[in-house]
């Protein structure tokens, strides 16, 4: 089921894809437009990250890699999917998605910032946009009741059905770009990621650590050397491309062990528990032999600590981390969260702000504040955390709820209604979502706000 899943997961966005583009020449609009039709099909079918803070770590590492490009074609926006298999693919209209899998089998940030400019040398040269355009008299009908069939578990074969037909024709557009895109994409990404300050050789070794989960790796599992053809003879091409920028000074990361810790600050929240405590042994292995910074053990052993409740020992540990690093949101996040388990919210609250003041505007540190000023009683200063946090309301989706509370306690009544209403709208959920926005049209005075309401209500009967 979950293989059938992943597969369908490409599948179904091709088929959207094709959907809005057939017999159409794509333009720019068009192009944003299936973006976002897309990105919605992806959110609600296979839900988005939910640890806000890795999800913010890629967006800036993007974010970075995108500056140092000339004049882009798009406003490129990162997003991170729920889903272990391991895998970066971008779809028209700037949109660059990553499954956190993906983290998991790197060593670097400088290997995930190859990718990503991969990604991005992807969406320059436009060839995605480039498949539709050669493919528009494909048989949408029959992608169509082969994804359906698949989604609803009525079709015990799914495999064979790719194998046949037009489905043969749509799995090639679906699963893989070709290998003149490939090249380009490498050659193209590989002035990204110089220009943006990373070691070509970081290319390389991506590929590698993707090559060898391919070759041990189960049969069937979609992930990226399944969508990006070619590795043996990709690795071997950027290895001489690499030869251009040997005697510049490059590195693999701009802040000693930030993705080190960002892929314990994950794994923590997504392995299981003896999985995880696995992978802090390997990490003590490593760190034995000189490969793995003391601090990372340390971060690693605290997290383990956390996860089977022995706090007193967490403590110790975070915190003398978050003192080596008190600018690091992941030491600073880890440690705040203990806190507040302990039900010291005043600590917590402490060590958030103090982390603000140098990661001023980081979402992910604004929304933590917010809970803890709520959990204080300290309402109007949540109110202001929760509205800057609101900048990016998909990485936390139970903000509107909680915005939604504390509005309430504030006497917004009105405006509380209509925050739960978006609340259940998000979760599809029809009838409450009704329920609230119907409370915020009694109770709401400004004219502007029962407009907007009224607009929601339009579009809450068009949910499915």
């Amino acid at each position: 089921m979950q293989n059938r899943r992943r597969t369908v997961f490409f599948l179904l966005c091709v088929f959207i894809l094709f959907q809005a583009s057939f017999g159409l020449c794509l333009d720019r609009y068009d192009e944003a437009k299936l973006g976002r039709e897309v990105f919605r099909e992806i959110e609600k079918r296979y839900g988005l990250l939910d640890v806000p803070e890795v999800s913010l770590y890629i967006q800036q590492l993007g974010n970075r890699i995108v500056s140092a490009i000339e004049n882009p074609s798009y406003r490129y926006k990162f997003f991170v999917v729920d889903q272990e298999v391991p895998n970066a693919f971008t779809i028209p209209g700037g949109y660059v998605f990553v499954n956190w899998g993906l983290l998991t089998i790197l060593e670097k940030e400088g290997e995930l910032a190859a990718i990503l400019s991969h990604e991005l040398a992807h969406g320059e040269a436009r060839h995605i946009h480039k498949q539709l355009e050669t493919q528009k008299a494909l048989a949408v009908a029959s992608l169509a009741a082969a994804v359906a069939g698949a989604l609803l578990g009525t079709d015990t074969n799914f495999s064979q059905a790719i194998g046949t037909g037009a489905m043969a024709s749509a799995s090639a557009v679906a699963l893989k770009y070709s290998r003149e895109h490939e090249r380009e994409a490498d050659q193209l990404g590989l002035r990204f990621l110089v220009s943006a300050g990373y070691n070509p050789l970081n290319a390389i070794n991506a590929l590698k650590h993707l090559a060898e989960r391919q070759w041990g790796g189960r049969p069937g599992v979609l992930d990226y050397l399944m969508t990006h053809p070619g590795a043996a003879e990709r690795i071997d091409t950027l290895r001489v491309l690499a030869k251009r920028w040997e005697s510049r000074s490059l590195a693999d990361s701009y802040l000693p062990d930030s993705f080190q810790l960002a892929k314990l600050f994950l794994i923590a929240r997504k392995y299981d528990l003896p999985t995880y405590e696995g992978f802090v042994k390997s990490l003590d292995d490593k760190g034995e032999k000189g490969v793995v910074s003391p601090v990372v053990r340390e971060f690693a052993r605290g997290l383990l600590l956390t996860r089977k409740g022995n706090y007193s020992a967490a403590k110790f540990l975070l915190a003398d981390v978050w003192s080596r690093r008190p600018n690091d949101i992941f030491a600073a996040s880890s440690l705040a969260d203990l806190y507040f388990r302990l039900g010291q919210v005043e600590q917590a609250r402490s060590v958030v702000e103090r982390t603000l003041r140098s990661r001023k505007g980081n979402l992910a540190l604004h929304y933590r504040l917010a809970l803890y000023c709520q959990e204080l009683g300290l309402n109007e200063q949540a109110l202001q955390h929760f509205d800057v946090a609101k900048k990016a309301p998909f990485l936390f989706p139970d903000l509107d709820y909680r915005l939604g509370i504390v509005l309430g306690k504030l006497g917004r009544l009105g405006e509380a209604h209509m925050t739960l209403g978006d609340y259940y709208a998000r979760r599809r959920d029809v009838s409450l979502a009704r329920f609230h926005y119907q409370k915020a049209l009694n109770l709401l005075k400004n004219p502007s706000l029962e407009k907007k309401v009224r607009e929601k209500l339009v579009h809450l009967g068009k949910i499915k």
